[in-house]
């Protein structure tokens, strides 16, 4: 917030470039650990450990990975002021959140249709928002 108070868009670009970067990582090493997921829990539980199914560790994966990216993004926008994305990806993501949740329950007959329901609700913000700082910041560097 103070960058861009101080019009300092080559400070906040940077740190942009490095959040993204780091997000790139963690996402990376999220899908990186779906493949050793059921050596861990034996591991970790034991004779008392529980089959994993590849499938849910990878929505599981795509999920954690659009938080990651999510709070990056939002971080960003909130810094700048510019919570329109937000609300609008938000609230058109959390009507979307009810149908999705629905139709994919019935489909799979699995509570793993509310998580792909959630996929669905914040994709939409994180394909929205980094286009949206991205022509913020353009517009900022026009104006100096």
């Amino acid at each position: 917030t103070k960058a861009i108070a101080e019009k300092d868009n080559g400070w906040v670009k940077s740190l942009y470039k490095k959040l993204c970067f780091l997000a790139m990582l963690a996402t990376f090493c999220e899908f990186l650990i779906v493949p050793f997921l059921q050596w861990g829990v034996n591991v970790w539980l034991g004779d008392a450990a529980i089959k994993t199914s590849i499938a849910y560790a990878l929505v599981f994966a795509i999920v954690g990975s659009l938080m990651i990216w999510n709070g990056i993004f939002s971080s960003i926008a909130n810094g700048m002021g510019r919570l329109k994305t937000q609300v609008i990806c938000f609230g058109i993501g959390s009507g979307m959140k009810i149908i999705f949740s629905w139709v994919f329950v019935n489909a799979f007959d699995s509570w793993i249709g509310v998580v792909l329901a959630n996929v669905i609700a914040m994709g939409i913000y994180c394909i929205t928002e980094p286009l949206m700082i991205k022509m913020y910041l353009k517009q900022q560097e026009n104006n100096t």
